[in-house]
């Protein structure tokens, strides 16, 4: 295996994160070590894949359980993409794309210096990211980290 030590960074979303989670277990199986940096809200999950955890914060927005803590004006966008996909494909990614406004880079400096706080206590060879991962992708240019 090329890469020996891996780090996921993933969006607290089950949507975004159950898939990374996959992954990342598949490739600690073939022997790579595995970190992943995420909301608090799914670190048991990270752990009980035996897998290192980093709590990491890359949006305001969350979808991590029904009940959600998070500002009212957040609920209020995850309630209106709930209603969006009962309309359609179409209606669910005009919703997103607005949405997106909001989330496309939330806390840079933040996110940039804890990142690179993360990487200070480990070896990474190279990360995954998320696609829709726009601040953490910008991040991880600006800070020269191989993806």
């Amino acid at each position: 295996m090329k890469y020996k030590n891996i780090f996921f960074i993933s969006p607290p979303f089950y949507s975004h994160f159950n898939p990374l989670l996959m992954l990342a277990r598949s490739l600690k199986k073939q022997g790579a070590r595995v970190s992943f940096a995420t909301s608090i809200d799914f670190k048991d999950k990270v752990e009980e894949e035996g897998l290192d955890y980093y709590e990491l914060d890359i949006s305001k927005n969350k979808n991590t359980t029904k009940e959600a803590s998070q500002p009212i004006e957040e609920i209020k966008r995850l309630e209106e993409f709930f209603e969006a996909t009962r309309k359609g494909p179409i209606e669910t990614l005009i919703t997103q794309s607005l949405h997106r406004k909001a989330d496309m880079l939330y806390s840079p400096d933040e996110l940039i210096s804890n990142i690179k706080d993360i990487v200070s206590k480990i070896e990474v060879d190279v990360f995954v990211v998320d696609i829709l991962s726009y601040s953490v992708t910008l991040s991880l240019y600006y800070l020269a980290y191989p993806l």
